[in-house]
Parts: C-alpha cells; structure tokens; sequence
C-alpha cells in the first residue's frame, strides 16, 4: 500500500530525505552520486519548495515530490519531480504523487499546476519516461523552448544609431501598468507557446518583468513619452537572463531589437557580468535569428506541462 503524506519544508527531516537520495542514486544508475551534491540539492529544494509530498511503502520513503506555490493561481512541481525508486511499482508511485499534488493544490483553491524540465541531450531518455508520466495524469505540454548560452564580449556591438526622435528609458522608472500594456501589445500575436498557455488569471499575476529583481540594464526604448520596446536583465550572481524581450509591431523592422540588446550587453560588459542566458519557444524563429546573430547557442530544451485543475471541476 502507498501512503502520501504532504508536509511543510519546515517539517521535513532532512536526514530521512538524504537517505532517500543515497538509496535512490544506488538503485538508479542516472541519479547523482556525489553525496555533497546532494547535501546541495537537499538545502536547495528545502529552501525553495514550500510543500514535499513524501510517498511510503512499508514505512518507508519511496517518493517526494517538491510544490511551488509561485502566486494565488499557480502551483509549480519541482523540476525532475517525482523522484521514486525504480521497481516495478515505480509508475504507480509518480502517479499518487502527482494526483495527490492536484488534489494538494485544489484543496489550496489555486486553479493550475505547472513544472519546467530542462533537458539535455544526455538526459533525453529520462525524459521521454517522466513526459509519458506527466501525460498519464492527463499533463497537458504546453511548450517547448531553446535554453542558450553566450559569454558577451565587445565585438558583440553592432553599434546601430539610436533614432533622433527615439530615447533609452530604465525599466524600473517605468510604472507596471506601462510595461504591461506595452507587453500586451508586443506579445499580442505572439509565437510564444508558453505566453499563449496562460490562462487570464495566470496572466493577471505573472510577473513578466520581475521588476524586484531587475538591473540597471534592463532598459526600454520611448517614443513621444510612450514605451515601445523592452530587454530585462536580471542578476543571478553567476549569470544574467535577458527577457522579455520585445518591440511593438509598427515599429518593428527598424533594428531597435539590436539597439535594446546594444545598450543592453555594452553595460552588462562594462560590469563585467559576461555570462548570458536566455529563453526562446522553439517556433520564434525571428527571436532565434536575433540571439544567435549575438553569438547565443542551444545548450538545452525545456518543457513545460499542465494541469488546469478549474477546468475538472466544470
């Protein structure tokens, strides 16, 4: 029989989670050895994962599943989760962890659970496994984008004109209902399969810009007092992510995308903070074409599922 119990991060003893991992990495060929990686993991997950669904059979831990909460309609699973261990009852396990995290996430009256997985080539077959997982609680894929990956250097520039009648605006100065309009704009028709799968109360509490976390390079471009076009930057010590990145559709085809990264990168540059990532859906090719015309390169694909919970109870 399988038992899941949902606890709190502050609740959990971390020695029994440890435990778990070493026997797992034991049992489990592709799992991390190193146990002070998984000292690392362990702080990590307790740190950020609010909620840990643990499932047990026989008394003992045999699946944990690490949840989110990232605002009042959207609970996230934690990237890679479940992790159970093999046997043969190892499907049966992620799929009464997953059901209960929906249940979980109801009970919380949030509408949507959703989980990010970042694969590399190494890590495909793994994942065609954990997708099959997903969809067999009825996960539905919502996209696929390219991770990329570049170190900034000074033959980047293009060095475009900035426009007499065009000025560089912080994005911090700008109000969230100004960026957020312009955003609308942008992304109206977008080729973005992840903005596209938020639902209406998604999109009114998603934080497009994550304006607590953004950096003097995070910049606009104005017109006549109006914003017309954006790049986010944000600090992650070790690297920047650049995004959302955008201009609006009648000023498009004018090279201001290259301006935005321009003034972007040349002050990341003079920082020193060389280290570049973004995201891109796999069907922007213009945004594509853009990135790697800076240098950027696939390191990854991420993927995202799931599941509207509103929508079982209509």
């Amino acid at each position: 029989m399988i038992e899941v119990i949902a606890n709190k991060s502050e609740d959990i003893n971390r020695n029994d989670l440890m435990e778990f991992l070493i026997l797992r990495s034991k049992r489990n060929p592709e799992s991390i050895p190193s146990k002070d990686v998984l000292h690392k993991y362990v702080d990590n997950l307790l740190a950020n994962a609010k909620y840990h669904l643990l499932a047990y059979v026989n008394d003992e831990i045999s699946g944990w599943l690490g949840l989110i909460k990232v605002n009042p309609s959207l609970m996230i699973l934690y990237e890679w989760h479940p992790l159970v261990m093999s046997g043969e009852n190892k499907k049966t396990i992620v799929q009464e962890l997953l059901y209960k995290a929906f249940q979980f996430t109801r009970n919380k009256g949030i509408s949507n659970v959703r989980v990010f997985v970042d694969v590399v080539k190494q890590r495909e077959e793994q994942f065609q496994e954990l997708q099959i997982l997903y969809e067999s609680v009825k996960m539905e894929k919502t996209h696929i984008c390219y991770c990329m990956e570049h170190t900034l250097s000074e033959s980047d520039i293009k060095n475009i004109q900035l426009p007499p009648e065009i000025t560089i605006t912080r994005l911090g100065d700008k109000s969230q209902e100004e960026l957020l309009n312009c955003y609308n704009r942008v992304f109206e028709n977008s080729l973005d399969d992840f903005i596209n799968s938020l639902d209406r109360e998604e999109q009114s509490y998603w934080d497009f810009f994550n304006l607590g976390a953004e950096t003097e390079s995070s910049i606009g471009l104005e017109h006549n007092g109006d914003i017309i076009g954006f790049i986010g930057a944000r600090d992650y010590g070790e690297y920047m992510e650049f995004g959302p990145v955008g201009i609006l559709p009648e000023y498009r085809g004018r090279g201001l995308s290259k301006i935005l990264m321009d003034r972007c990168f040349s002050n990341l540059i003079k920082l020193d903070k060389r280290n570049g990532y973004i995201e891109v859906g796999v069907r922007n090719e213009p945004a594509i074409n853009l990135y790697s015309a800076y240098g950027f390169k696939e390191v990854s694909k991420k993927h995202g599922f799931v599941k509207r919970l509103k929508q079982e109870n209509t």
